[in-house]
C-alpha cells in the first residue's frame, strides 16, 4: 500500500512539474498557426520579436532549463545512493529471505526511478527545444 502512495505521489509530482511546460508548447504551436495566416497581428509581432536565445525563462540557459536539470541531478545522485544502499543490505541480509527481497525491492525500485528521471529528462529538453 506504501508502494502505491509513493507511485501516486511521485506521479502527481511529475505532472505537477513537467505539465506547464506541454502547456507552453502548444501555445507556441497555436501562435505559429495563427501567424501563418495574419503576420501583420500584434501576437505575432511579438512572437517574432522574442528570440528563443534570450528567453530567461525557457531558453538555452533559463530558468525551466536549470530547474529541470537540477531536478535530474538530484533524482540520479539519490537513485545511485539507493542503489549502493541496497547493494549494502543485500550483501548484509546474511541469507534471510525478508531482508534480501527488501534489498532487491529497493535496487528495484531506484532502476526505475532512474529511468524515469532520465526519460522525464529527455521529454523536458525535446519540449524546451521546441519552443
Amino acid at each position: 500500500m506504501k508502494s502505491a502512495r509513493r507511485w501516486f505521489a511521485g506521479g502527481l509530482l511529475a505532472l505537477c512539474l513537467f505539465l506547464p511546460a506541454g502547456l507552453v508548447a502548444a501555445q507556441a504551436d497555436v501562435l505559429d498557426q495563427a501567424c501563418g495566416e495574419n503576420r501583420n497581428a500584434s501576437v505575432c509581432k511579438d512572437n517574432r520579436s522574442q528570440d528563443v536565445d534570450d528567453n530567461e525563462i525557457f531558453g538555452p540557459e533559463g530558468i525551466m532549463t536549470r530547474v529541470a536539470r537540477l531536478i535530474s541531478i538530484v533524482s540520479g545522485v539519490a537513485g545511485v545512493i539507493m542503489i549502493i544502499i541496497g547493494g549494502f543490505r543485500y550483501i548484509l541480509a546474511s541469507g534471510d529471505a525478508t531482508n534480501i527481497n527488501k534489498a532487491k525491492s529497493s535496487i528495484l525500485y531506484a532502476l526505475i526511478g532512474l529511468v524515469i528521471a532520465g526519460s522525464s529528462q529527455a521529454i523536458v529538453v525535446f519540449v524546451l527545444n521546441r519552443l
